[in-house]
């Protein structure tokens, strides 16, 4: 979207999925994720999400993301932003 505005003049971005605060209320999708895994037992090897604007990547990936860099992931785990 933003390679879109910068090389037409007739295209427009809004912010808004990419603001620090709807990143953490998308949060809340990471942290069902990470009781739903909970409770079958498991923890992802790869979180994968789409990240067009960001806060849908943000909102799976930054619970996981955080467990990692505090060192409390149960295992090693690699994140994937898509397009």
């Amino acid at each position: 979207a933003i390679e879109a505005c910068v090389t037409s003049k007739n295209a427009k971005y809004s912010l808004g999925s990419v603001l620090s605060h709807v990143l953490m209320h998308q949060t809340v999708i990471g942290l069902e994720a990470m009781q739903q895994l909970d409770i079958a037992g498991d923890y992802p090897d790869v979180v994968v999400g789409c990240t067009g604007g960001g806060s849908n990547f943000a909102g799976i990936a930054f619970p996981f993301l955080g467990q990692k860099l505090r060192g409390e992931a149960p295992k090693e785990i690699e994140f994937l932003a898509v397009e």
